[in-house]
């Protein structure tokens, strides 16, 4: 999936310190925005400023062609005017990739991640959003581990591993127990080299979604197991474009026979960069995907296109834009969405260790829920500052 351009992504690598074997590298990011509608309201709009501190660090290590990293993030935002919507996100992470040899290589990361949904999202759209007193927060426990044998100038490679989440919501409880789950994913990729810089691909994946509490009020489970078969290509520097494109089919199997079972679905992802000049970098992507419910059908099944571009106007001065447009089609509900996304922004190198970014947002959703009106539109300004060593 496409990974947009952001003012955020274009900040210029700032310096580090060495500490033994890590270089550390620590950032500060100072935000402002204004929000003409927080909680995606539908009408009855409220506008609020936003402050929001971000703070990070870094340690890197490297031993030949092993890496080592880990990272602690924070982001505080403080409302102006609502300050129920107050928070506080924050995570550490690691990861580690160790070459054993040229044909055998390990890539192994867990993380902690304590974090939140704004009002008016997830759990709480449309009128939900005033029925709460606070945003919903959770906690992600990830772990994921991939052994590849082959390397990159193999004839064939092969990539096998796992991923693991668990999501506890931790506040609203208990009606937020039934959101609490676990998905366990195993997945496997071989790859066939058919040029220097291209390969076909086949990958199977699947994935165990396990909901930690049942409804007990005679709404269907939500378990459900996850499967994809996808066939595919990749290529690495052809001229100027790279990317990677893979179609297949999906299936989605409910524990619970109430639930509408989703099988042999046409299901794809293709994400590809295009650099025509040195300076100019387009990205564009799209995918099919499946998300849990947020309380409407039995699963989400999104269809999504997106696009960026990134210019660097000259040493110190960069300049990007972004769209995106998706559908997601609420299954086994009448619920039907068009999500319309647009931002442009740009940034400013004024001292080495020292950029500032400006960015526009136009946010907007269709929906023909009913009776709850979800249609919303919004507009966010922000200007932010990026400093380091």
């Amino acid at each position: 999936m496409l990974t947009l351009a952001s003012g955020q992504s274009l900040a210029a690598d700032p310096a580090s310190v060495s500490a033994g074997p890590f270089e550390i590298t620590p950032t500060l990011g100072l935000d402002a925005k204004y929000d003409d509608n927080i909680f995606n309201s539908s009408d009855d709009e409220e506008d609020d400023t936003i402050f929001l501190i971000h703070p990070n660090i870094e340690a890197v290590a490297k031993d030949r062609n092993n890496e080592y990293t880990l990272e602690l993030d924070l982001v505080d935002g403080t409302y102006n005017d609502s300050g129920d919507d107050d928070y506080t996100d924050w995570s550490v992470a690691g990861d580690a990739h160790v070459e054993f040899n040229s044909k055998n290589m390990i890539d192994v990361s867990a993380g902690f991640y304590s974090l939140h949904e704004d009002r008016g999202t997830g759990f709480s759209e449309g009128q939900q959003a005033l029925l709460i007193d606070e945003p919903d927060e959770y906690e992600d426990t990830v772990f994921a581990g991939h052994y590849t044998y082959g390397g990159a100038d193999s004839k064939g490679r092969l990539k096998i591993g796992g991923d693991y989440l668990d999501k506890d919501y931790t506040n609203h409880e208990p009606e937020s127990d039934t959101r609490d789950r676990e998905n366990n994913t195993f997945d496997g990729t071989f790859y066939w080299k058919i040029a220097p810089k291209t390969d076909v691909l086949g990958e199977v994946s699947y994935t165990d979604v396990d909901y930690k509490t049942d409804f007990t009020d005679g709404t269907p489970q939500l378990d459900s197991d996850e499967t994809r078969f996808l066939l595919g290509v990749t290529w690495e520097a052809t001229g100027k474009t790279t990317g990677t494109i893979k179609l297949g089919v999906l299936n989605k199997d409910f524990d619970d026979s109430a639930r509408d079972d989703f099988d042999n679905e046409f299901t794809w992802d293709a994400d590809v960069t295009w650099r025509p000049r040195e300076q100019h970098v387009f990205q564009f992507g799209a995918a099919q995907v499946v998300q849990e419910t947020t309380g409407t059908g039995d699963f989400i099944n999104t269809d999504e296109f997106t696009a960026a571009w990134l210019w660097d106007f000259n040493s110190r001065a960069d300049v990007y834009a972004s769209l995106r447009y998706a559908t997601d089609d609420y299954e086994n509900s009448r619920r039907d969405d068009d999500l319309y996304y647009a931002e442009v922004g740009a940034k400013y190198e004024f001292r080495r260790w020292l950029d500032v970014r400006v960015s526009y947002t136009y946010d907007k959703r269709d929906s023909n829920n009913q009776p709850d009106d979800l249609d919303y539109e919004k507009n966010i300004f922000l200007i932010g500052f990026d400093l380091s060593l």
